[in-house]
């Protein structure tokens, strides 16, 4: 019964080879390509393979290639039924490849592990929305002239913290589009009668470039960010509390890793760079608000830069 089952089958197959068949392609660094060969010439193979619900069809030079193995997948599938084995793993001889014998290093049953066409970048998830939090300084220079002591209280000001929150959708597999908030926070008080407490949000949108740059775990991803950047300080000067308001506009760039640790969740490590000035504030003092034009050597800079740590859901 089993003989019959066994050629029954190979006979299914030998009929549907050439509609369901998968060749395979072993390149010179050891990546497997699972496709199926549309057209063979003396310098170059082109393939094709499903990508996205769409069949994709791409060329390799017989220069990157180290062996070629038609039919591979289904004479696997043969050959297992053949043996009674789930477990068997065929060897691939010359009466199956148009070359030498091959050593397959991947198999193309792992999806954590094979490599597809375009592996390197074979990103899956669309959706990304992550927290994050770490270090931020400001960017701006210290007062010429400036003492000692006023050195150091201007370095209080300029170290902080930052929270924020994004999120992405990549409409292709490396260029995508993402909303961000971020704050920025400092307080710094150098005596009883002088102090400040500062806020600076933004509000933004971006575009953003990812690739994987080790394995499909990995990736690196930059963005151009531009939006909405408001400044508050409730400060006091020479014994005076008062409150200061800017709205301006900022720009900035980001680069990061992420490791994914699961499916639907990665860690990530960033950096990135906001610039911005203000140009003019308004100044809330004992119930009156007035506005206070900035000569230009005045100007409020806002830039800041942040390295921040954080955890990103995928989907």
């Amino acid at each position: 019964m089993r003989k019959y089952f066994s050629f029954t089958f190979l006979l299914v197959c030998f009929i549907c080879n050439n509609s369901f068949s998968q060749d395979l392609i072993v390149t010179n660094v050891g990546d497997s390509i699972s496709c199926k060969i549309v057209k063979q010439t003396e310098t170059s193979i082109h393939y094709s393979y499903i990508k996205y619900n769409l069949n994709t069809v791409r060329e390799i030079t017989r220069e990157k290639i180290k062996s070629v193995v038609p039919g591979y997948f289904l004479a696997t599938a043969s050959l297992k039924v053949l043996a009674g084995d789930p477990e068997f793993e065929p060897l691939i001889t010359d009466s199956l490849t148009t070359e030498n014998t091959v050593e397959i290093l991947i198999k193309a049953s792992d999806p954590e592990t094979s490599l597809a066409p375009d592996s390197l970048n074979s990103i899956q998830h669309r959706w990304q929305f992550g927290i994050n939090g770490g270090y931020s300084y400001r960017l701006f220079r210290s007062k010429i002239g400036a003492t000692p002591y006023e050195l150091r209280y201007t370095d209080e000001i300029k170290s902080g913290y930052s929270v924020g929150a994004e999120m992405f959708y990549f409409p292709w597999n490396q260029v995508g589009f993402g909303v961000k908030y971020d704050i920025y926070k400092s307080k710094a008080e150098r005596d009883i009668r002088t102090r400040d407490d500062i806020a600076i949000q933004f509000f933004g949108a971006s575009v953003a470039y990812r690739m994987n740059i080790v394995d499909n775990k990995t990736i690196l991803q930059t963005a151009f960010w531009a939006g909405y950047q408001p400044y508050k300080n409730a400060a006091r000067h020479i014994g005076q509390d008062y409150k200061l308001d800017a709205q301006t506009m900022g720009w900035g760039v980001s680069l990061g890793v992420d490791r994914r640790i699961s499916k639907s969740i990665a860690l990530s490590l960033a950096g990135s760079c906001f610039i911005s000035s203000a140009y003019k504030l308004q100044r809330d003092y004992k119930g009156r608000t007035e506005t206070v034009n900035l000569a230009r050597e005045n100007f409020e800079d806002l830039s800041r830069a942040q390295i921040t740590f954080g955890i990103k859901f995928l989907r």
